[in-house]
């Protein structure tokens, strides 16, 4: 713009000079623009195209996880690039761990080596170059935040090209990764400590056990390179706060500082678990299988749970063992629901023939409840059904007409083929002191055909003695001869039979035929110690009808039950399906194989544990509300596992699939939190009732015991409402114990928990060269030395200066050359 300017000026200057002139104008163009020309060769006017080299930042690992000699390696050969490309362009050296600095000069900033923040140091690198260039980065990959791919994600649109130059060396390192003891136990719980070595090479090495400085257990063991699991069984000893620990001693290890861990439990009162059992004692083998396994234990009948919330509190886990919902009012079932919900306390169902859509649980609360859903899991073909109902049609079936007993036996009878389908069979067997085939075995078929049975079975008459096992004798034989694989039999009756006469023998060979019976006790007369006796010699289910209303439901769940055919039986083999605390320790070669299960559907959110040889479920579990449910859908210790009671381990995996649903014995209207940052505890303490009733402006003071027995008394000031928080020294490795009271007016609560500082998270990372390739291959850079590198980063523009002020001289001259000639005429 100022040459523009001054050829401006020049130029109306030589217009005005022309006009008061008499010197030729040509003359006058030709010296003002020598002069011009002279003034911009004065100026030097050059052409410069010098643009700025492409910028390089060198990026060097210097945590503490790399060998000191590596570290000064790594760091020599960056300077000595350095050295070399500085006078190419700019370059910066960077040196990084757990934080990362700028080189001044090619001295090594101070940095803080314990950790490996790799994502944290490309980000600051990369910051470092807003117009974009290239990043070398010298690591062995190892990191111990995140791994930096988002980072490097954003390169290629910002002009920035990542390289990378390996930190290789031999790694001979083996080291306590963690140490996985419960929380929370009970005093005399058993319980699993998981210890998990990772080891670089393989080798052997002596892993060893103490709590509270006392050795519980240790093993020689064959480690292999990689991760390598370890399990300790114990015991929960006396209540309170306990400290464990897991030592490694090991040989030609290349970091010893990782080979202990710490960790920690509180252990609260001995569980009570109650048990709801069948009949009188029929929890019996159950019982002993988990006092043998320091369980101590209740049971009682389904009439006797109480329906009160703060009478089932008392209870850490109810066991509900082959109970029927028919067996429990509408209240019993709200009650146990709320009891998982809303206390956090646990239920286990465990099967059998009277449980899960067996026992009418569809549409209760306990299916809520539980973890799987009443519908059997989809078969590629229903099975056809054959059903023999046999009714007692005694004298003492009769009464009001339309309403007594007999008239809604039969009623049930023909609501049962309405729910049976067209390719069913079925049969009706009537009795007194006499049999009488009603109906004999046909198929329900459709139209004519199922309203002909129906009016065979509204015409029956009654009257009679009763004779309970001639008319089994029969109708079981009869059935015996159908064809099929689901066969079952309804036995309703109000009455007792005469005689001694001996069912087993004549029920146990239909049993090994796969056929089973059910029966249904009709009022307060009816022999219901004979009939619970035959449904459970049957297989089947016993159920009792205190009013004649309940005939038709019965039945008819009786027939849709096998219609629907939940009940599984053969040869089975239990599979894992999720690794669960439910089951931590179990090994499932030496598990016997069982007999049979209830087949139900896991609902979505369940965790499914384990499963059988035909992909149904045999365990779930899930957290309900603030407890947990759990299903177990074969019996426990009956007539499917009864192989299972002599296995060794029987009692102990039922005890700790129990013990799995406890509610945390340190779960109380006060709950402590710890997080630990550096050297310091940050600890968290909520305080609310169950009724939702937050415990403000209390006074809350916290005792922190260190590992080396020193202690720390702090007040914990209210943050939020119902929270509290207050900072602790967390400098020595270990576990910190933490006692903690609360005071608001008359209430006092108190509890304990811990905190674990561990070893410098800089010991627990290894060499990751496939994450370096990774990062390299995402910022769309090279892998190699520093020499191999080099040739493609980016190259600078060359810088080219052209001179023009001779040019602009010699114009000046020429033109001088020109004016004198055209004043001495010699151009024209």
């Amino acid at each position: 713009m100022i040459f523009l300017g001054l050829f401006l000026v020049i130029g109306l200057s030589g217009w005005w000079i022309a006009r008061k002139t008499t010197l030729d104008w040509r003359v006058v163009g030709l010296r003002l623009t020598s002069l011009a020309c002279i003034l911009l060769a004065l100026a030097l006017p050059r052409n410069q195209a010098n643009q700025q080299a492409s910028p390089l930042i060198l990026l060097v690992d210097q945590s503490a996880n790399l060998p000191s000699e590596l570290r000064d390696a790594a760091w020599n050969e960056a300077v000595r690039f350095y050295q070399q490309q500085i006078e190419q362009r700019p370059v910066r050296l960077l040196a990084f761990g757990a934080d990362v600095r700028v080189s001044q000069t090619d001295q090594r900033p101070a940095i803080d080596p314990n950790g490996s923040d790799l994502a944290g140091a490309l980000q600051f690198a990369s910051g470092l170059l807003p117009q974009g260039g290239d990043i070398i980065l010298l690591s062995d990959g190892a990191s111990t935040t995140t791994n930096g791919q988002n980072q490097v994600s954003t390169f290629a649109q910002r002009s920035i090209r990542l390289h990378g130059v390996p930190i290789s060396y031999p790694e001979t390192d083996i080291r306590v990764e963690s140490l996985l003891v419960p929380p929370a136990l009970r005093e005399g719980e058993r319980f699993s400590a998981d210890v998990v070595l990772y080891s670089s090479v393989d080798g052997q090495v002596r892993l060893e056990l103490s709590s509270d400085g006392v050795g519980l257990a240790g093993q020689t063991i064959n480690v292999e390179q990689g991760r390598n699991l370890v399990s300790f069984q114990s015991t929960a000893g006396a209540r309170g706060f306990h400290r464990f620990q897991a030592t490694l001693l090991a040989t030609n290890d290349q970091q010893p500082a990782n080979n202990q861990l710490d960790a920690w439990t509180v252990v609260g009162p001995p569980p009570r678990v109650l048990i709801i059992e069948r009949s009188p004692d029929s929890s019996a083998n159950l019982r002993d299988a988990l006092e043998a396994a320091n369980l101590v234990t209740e049971a009682l009948r389904p009439a006797a749970l109480p329906t009160s919330l703060s009478q089932l509190r008392v209870y850490d886990s109810i066991v509900l063992q082959d109970i029927s919902a028919n067996d429990l009012s509408l209240d019993q079932q709200l009650a146990l629901r709320e009891f998982v919900r809303s206390l956090g306390h646990g239920v286990v169902v465990l099967g059998g023939t009277n449980s899960y859509n067996l026992g009418s649980y569809a549409g209760t609360p306990l299916e809520e409840l539980l973890p799987v859903s009443m519908e059997p899991p989809p078969r590629r073909e229903r099975p056809t059904v054959t059903l023999l109902l046999i009714l007692d049609r005694s004298a003492s079936m009769l009464g009001e007409s339309g309403k007594d007993k007999f008239s809604l036996a039969k009623a049930a009878a023909i609501a049962a083929t309405d729910s049976l389908g067209a390719d069913d069979t079925i049969g009706v067997l009537a009795f007194d002191d006499t049999n009488d085939w009603t109906v004999t075995f046909t198929k329900v078929g459709q139209g004519v055909q199922l309203s002909e049975i129906q009016n065979n079975i509204a015409g029956l008459s009654a009257g009679g003695g009763t004779d309970i096992y001639a008319a089994l004798e029969v109708g079981m034989g009869g059935l015996a001869q159908q064809t099929g694989k689901v066969r079952h039999a309804v036995l309703l009756t109000d009455g007792r039979s005469g005689g001694e006469s001996s069912y087993e023998s004549l029920i146990a060979p239909l049993r090994a035929q796969g056929i089973t019976l059910s029966t249904i006790a009709i009022g307060g007369d009816a022999d219901t110690v004979l009939l619970e006796s035959l449904a459970k010699l049957g297989a089947g289910r016993y159920h009792f009808a205190s009013r004649p209303d309940d005939l038709p439901r019965l039945t008819l769940q009786e027939a849709e039950i096998a219609r629907e055919n939940p009940l599984t039986e053969g040869q089975f083999q239990a599979n894992l399906a999720t690794p669960h605390p439910a089951i931590r320790g179990l090994n499932l070669g030496e598990i016997p194989p069982f007999g049979g299960y209830v087949a139900v559907t896991p609902k979505p959110e369940a965790e499914q544990l384990l499963t059988t040889t035909e992909g149904d479920i045999l365990l779930a579990t899930w957290q309900y509300g603030l407890g947990r449910a759990t299903a177990f859908t074969s019996d426990s210790g009956e007539r499917w596992t009864a192989t299972w009671r002599p296995w060794p381990n029987w009692g102990n995996t039922l005890a700790q699939i129990i013990a799995a649903t406890y509610p945390n014995p340190a779960r109380g209207d006060l709950r402590v939190s710890s997080e630990l940052q550096q050297n310091q505890a940050i600890i968290t303490l909520d305080a609310q009732a169950e009724t939702g009733e937050l415990y403000d402006l209390a006074d809350v003071g916290l005792r922190v015991l260190a590992p080396n027995g020193s202690e720390q008394i702090l007040r914990a000031p209210q943050i939020a409402p119902g929270r509290y928080q207050a900072l602790a020294d967390a400098s020595q490795t270990g576990a910190y114990h933490i006692l903690a009271a609360l005071e608001q007016g008359p209430n006092r609560l108190e509890t304990q928990a811990g905190v674990i500082h561990p070893y410098n998270r800089e010991w627990a990372v290894s060499a990751n060269p496939a994450l370096l390739e990774q990062l390299v291959g995402l910022g769309q850079g090279q892998i190699g030395s520093l020499e191999q590198i080099a040739p493609s980063l980016q190259v600078a523009n060359q810088t080219s200066n052209t001179q023009w002020w001779p040019w602009l001289i010699a114009l000046a001259l020429g033109l001088w050359v020109v004016e004198i000639a055209i004043r001495r005429g010699v151009i024209r």
